[in-house]
């Protein structure tokens, strides 16, 4: 197949024929960082710049070879017998990017989780803790924002367990035991993937997976 090429100032041509009205690069690729997907890719963000305007689209990447951000411009056009010849430039350019520098992350759920030799808090559309990360959110999750507290976090965790004891065992003890494990739930399924994991260090050892067998 020959080359792609840009023509005019931006646009994209093949074997002299004007393909679509565009040009596009791959300028991230992120890996899924949580979930049954983990260490898959999970986006990829891509530059679409035409002559009038210039746009920045977080794609899923099991959906990028439909075109799927053309929906959302419609400005952008792509001729009927070029989008065969514009996917496969796609799929040339994320070979590319997958063999390049490092990618990032991508979080689809919240809670905390461990990237890169650190522990990180995914909080709605924020991310917390993640400072010099590149990273990117689902938009599953984005769509929540937490609120800053309006009380220091010591005196909010000492009104809560006021109310807890005031309240009888039986009442406040599965509520205490439900705040922890919903807290810690994303650490806790990723102990778990990481414990179902043939090769993880741990199972190597039968002692060890008899002792945790009965915990999750």
């Amino acid at each position: 197949m020959k080359e792609v090429r840009l023509t005019t100032q931006q646009g994209l041509t093949w074997e002299g024929t004007q393909i679509c009205n565009f040009s596009l690069n791959v300028d991230g690729l992120y890996y899924w960082a949580d979930g049954p997907e983990r260490g898959r890719p999970a986006f990829l963000r891509f530059i679409i710049s035409s002559d009038t305007a210039r746009y920045e689209e977080l794609i899923r990447a099991t959906s990028c070879s439909r075109l799927s951000f053309l929906r959302d411009h419609s400005d952008l056009w792509v001729s009927r017998k070029g989008r065969d010849v514009l996917n496969a430039h796609i799929a040339g350019m994320i070979a590319k990017r997958i063999q390049g520098p490092a990618a990032g992350w991508a979080f689809s759920q919240t809670g905390f989780h461990r990237v890169d030799n650190r522990m990180v808090f995914v909080a709605g559309d924020r991310l917390i803790g993640g400072e010099g990360l590149d990273a990117a959110l689902s938009p599953d999750i984005s769509r929540f924002h937490l609120m800053d507290a309006e009380h220091p976090p010591e005196k909010i965790a000492e009104e809560l367990l006021n109310r807890l004891q005031a309240n009888g065992p039986e009442v406040a003890i599965p509520v205490f035991a439900f705040g922890i494990l919903t807290a810690l739930q994303s650490l806790v399924l990723e102990l778990r993937n990481e414990l179902s994991d043939p090769y993880g260090p741990y199972l190597r050892s039968y002692r060890y997976r008899k002792r945790v067998r009965g915990l999750f």
